[in-house]
């Protein structure tokens, strides 16, 4: 039975996600600020590789070499047939494109594995399972963990302040799951 540690109440009772859910205010819980869950980790930053950035760079600026060497003036060029006036003209768009080419190529390769297979951290599960299971009395304003609830062999918690709920969640996550957080992200 869910019991307040500090009033003996069971009847005033909420867990986090109804006192959360409750945007009126009809349950009587806290402001749903006060019980949000822990926030969801920010999405892995998309990959890049070196190689490909470098390639792109330079595909431009051979791009734009042979952009200027199409339409600059070649003085003693017309001497030559039609065909090497227009290979000189338009043999260093080749280079480029290859360039360019291979290094979206290389950079698209480096996000597709950058991103695949990236589940959520498993520590932002835990603090989620623990926030699901925090319950919050309504007489005290305050959130409290019932007798084995997380656990078996964890008690019960003392009663938190609300202003402490987040940093407690993340504790009794520690706790549960036996693992630091510290300097791990």
């Amino acid at each position: 039975m869910d019991v307040c540690p500090q009033c003996g109440s069971a009847e005033g009772g909420l867990t986090a996600r109804q006192a959360f859910e409750d945007r009126d205010g009809s349950l009587g819980g806290p402001p749903a600020w006060e019980v949000a869950p822990p926030p969801a980790p920010a999405p892995p930053a998309a990959a890049n590789s070196t190689g490909g950035i470098v390639l792109i760079v330079i595909g431009g600026l051979l791009f734009l070499s042979a952009l200027y060497r199409s339409v600059a003036p070649a003085p003693g060029i017309e001497q030559f047939d039609d065909a090497y006036q227009a290979g000189y003209r338009m043999g260093g768009f080749v280079p480029a494109a290859i360039a360019l080419t291979v290094g979206v190529l290389l950079q698209q390769r480096a996000r597709r594995t950058g991103r695949a297979g990236s589940p959520l951290p498993d520590r932002w599960k835990q603090q989620m399972a623990v926030w699901e299971q925090a319950r919050l009395c309504r007489t005290c304003k305050a959130a409290y963990w019932p007798d084995g609830v997380l656990r078996a062999d964890i008690p019960a918690s003392p009663l938190i302040p609300l202003d402490r709920f987040p940093l407690m969640v993340v504790t009794m996550a520690e706790r549960a799951h036996g693992m630091q957080y510290a300097g791990k992200r």
